[in-house]
């Protein structure tokens, strides 16, 4: 059986026709024709091009050498491989990394990582950072995207995607001001409605209102169709009717969670806002309409449980009401201990024999992935000494700090390793944080815990811990 062309094969999977491949590349559709039956006359540049439009690179574009002899001797090395052609390469390449990306679409990361891992190890590249990035963004190690987008930054300023997972990145990480500087970076190469919808995003959280709707309508006025920033929209005038009492406000906020749900009937988001709107305003039969619609589409959603529980009790029908209630504070506590991305408090440490509650400041990795990188990160910011075969170090050189700030509804902790600087927050609700200052002032020193399911790594014997408080 004849093997088809590659060019026409993947023009073909793409759902590109002829003509629109002649037109995209400035040709005729009997060049296009020519280049396809692998035809003698065939015009160098014009067959390059159209390799180019459609993603594929010549074997004389990947194999260039200012010496024209060398070129046999590359043709050796891929008949030693087994390969013929250098497009026979190329095609397993690209099939590679097509599979590569559909692991990543499939959310399946460790897959997609190891076959971009290969390539980065042959040829490390702005489009394997790009993905690298991109992965971990989904995998909500930001600290990692961040990294990764900005090794794409420091060859490529412009680099559109990098740009957008640097931004997102900041913004997870809540640092919202720094994160509306790289959105502006990515609108000046391109304005388009993900760069304005991320802006109304990230001024959104910053409280910066008026300027979230600004950047929204611009998203719109690119993508009439975009119900997320229809539904913002509204959450940022019943913030506005929260503090004006406005009708004005009131009625935009209706209009645009309106519109959310005629673009997007299952958006149950907009009626959980339109309820709490109504509920603010006493309107309580439409209240509990709309958070009965929210709970047909999300049975679990907080706010809609517990909004609807308060009415049911407010109605006299406690029992059902206390149900809804109950359902709600069980399911926020949980998600309150899931977000937090540190613990503090008392851990317990044995010896085999012998077992002693020890002040620990600890970080729990989502998976192995983010727990190698961050212990390498230490590794690679101070010198440790081990002194066992267990995981335990110690920083004989003084070099590790934390400050430890107790704020209003948590505990935020920055730990500096000589430079690298891990951040996150701990739950200060379940008194593990007066646990842990008890125990501190007992033993004088305290030690940092990383563990991921499956690994541990622990630096002991640290002193150096700052104490500060909100009041």
């Amino acid at each position: 059986m004849q093997k088809k062309n590659y060019l026409k094969e993947k023009r073909e999977l793409t759902g590109i026709s002829q003509e629109q491949l002649a037109e995209k590349i400035d040709v005729s559709v009997r060049t296009i024709q020519r280049i396809e039956a692998e035809s003698e006359l065939v015009n160098r540049k014009n067959a390059i091009n159209a390799y180019k439009e459609m993603g594929i690179l010549r074997e004389e574009e990947i194999f260039e050498f200012k010496n024209k002899g060398a070129s046999k001797d590359v043709k050796n090395v891929l008949e030693k491989l087994g390969i013929q052609k250098g497009e026979d390469l190329l095609h397993k390449l690209d099939k590679k990394l097509l599979l590569a990306s559909n692991y990543e679409k499939d959310e399946d990361f460790d897959k997609a990582m190891s076959i971009y891992k290969s390539f980065e190890d042959i040829l490390p590249c702005e489009y394997v950072f790009l993905r690298y990035a991109n992965i971990y963004l989904n995998m909500e190690i930001c600290e990692m995207a961040l990294e990764y987008s900005q090794k794409v930054l420091d060859e490529d300023k412009t680099n559109y995607e990098a740009l957008i997972i640097k931004g997102i990145s900041l913004a997870k990480m809540e640092e919202y001001d720094e994160a509306i500087m790289v959105f502006k970076e990515a609108e000046a190469v391109d304005k388009t409605e993900e760069v304005y919808y991320n802006l109304g995003v990230c001024c959104h959280f910053a409280e910066k209102v008026e300027d979230a709707i600004e950047y929204y309508k611009k998203s719109l006025d690119l993508n009439c169709n975009l119900a997320e920033s229809y539904l913002n929209m509204g959450v940022c005038y019943f913030y506005k009717f929260i503090y004006s009492g406005s009708d004005e406000n009131k009625e935009n906020c209706l209009k645009y969670l309106d519109k959310a749900i005629e673009l997007y009937p299952i958006m149950y988001q907009a009626y959980a806002q339109k309820a709490e709107l109504y509920k603010f305003i006493g309107e309580d039969d439409k209240a509990k309409y709309n958070f009965e619609k929210c709970l047909q589409l999300n049975p679990t959603h907080d706010n809609a449980l517990l909004g609807l529980g308060m009415l049911l009790i407010k109605s006299g029908d406690n029992k059902k009401g206390e149900e809804y209630a109950g359902k709600a504070i069980e399911s926020i506590l949980y998600n309150r201990r899931y977000k937090k991305s540190m613990l503090m408090g008392g851990f317990a440490i044995t010896d085999g024999q012998n077992e002693l509650i020890y002040p620990t400041i600890g970080k729990v990795c989502k998976n192995e992935i983010e727990f190698d990188y961050i212990v390498n990160k230490i590794k690679s910011s101070v010198e440790l000494f081990n002194f066992s075969y267990r995981p335990i170090y110690i920083d004989f050189n003084k070099s590790i700090s934390v400050n430890v700030m107790e704020q209003i509804d948590d505990i935020l902790i920055e730990i500096n390793f000589g430079g690298y600087i891990l951040k996150g927050t701990a739950d200060k609700g379940n008194g593990c944080f007066n646990e842990f200052i008890e125990l501190y002032n007992n033993f004088g020193q305290f030690r940092i815990q990383i563990e991921s399911q499956e690994q541990i790594f622990i630096i002991d014997s640290l002193k150096d811990i700052n104490f500060i408080s909100y009041r």
